[in-house]
């Protein structure tokens, strides 16, 4: 998707500089290594944060337009009278999810850990041991990285503790 993007701004800016261009989209796709941050977003609950009536799902999906906003940003739980209701059957006239998020959101954070630790060894070398444990947490994760994973969770039980 960030590719994309870039491809469209770097067509269409008039002042489009490639490298400002990449690196913000690497950002916002969270495909980048940036060590001091961490980002894992769960699409259901950016979504709903992002555009909690889904006017923007509504739009540019109109084959959904029809759900109530407690099923816009999560058609595939609707029950199946919702569904008809809302003329949209997910499986048959919206796909099914590609993936099960909280599932690869776990995947991706270990990997994502594995990376930071590989990392914090590179780090190590350049630094100080006492700015290295300042920085970053036990578990070879930044400690930013925990408050943005946590902040972006699939899990809508965890409440953030101010200074966790």
């Amino acid at each position: 998707m960030g590719e994309e993007g870039m491809k469209v701004f770097d067509e269409l800016l008039l002042d489009a500089d490639w490298s400002v261009n990449a690196g913000s989209w690497m950002w916002l796709s969270c495909s980048s290594f940036f060590q001091q941050f961490f980002h894992l977003y769960c699409p259901v609950r950016f979504g709903r944060k992002a555009d909690p009536n889904g006017d923007y799902i509504r739009r540019y999906l109109p084959v959904l337009k029809n759900f109530p906003t407690k099923y816009i940003h999560e058609p595939w739980i609707a029950p199946e009278k919702v569904q008809v209701a809302a003329k949209c059957v997910i499986g048959k006239d919206y796909p099914m999810p590609m993936v099960n998020h909280q599932e690869v959101s776990h995947i991706n954070l270990e990997r994502m850990k594995q990376v930071y630790q590989q990392l914090s060894h590179y780090r190590g070398a350049n630094m100080q041991s006492s700015t290295h444990n300042q920085r970053d947490g036990d578990d070879g994760y930044p400690k930013s990285a925990k408050r943005r994973a946590v902040e972006y969770s699939d899990d809508p039980g965890h409440v953030q503790k101010k200074g966790s």
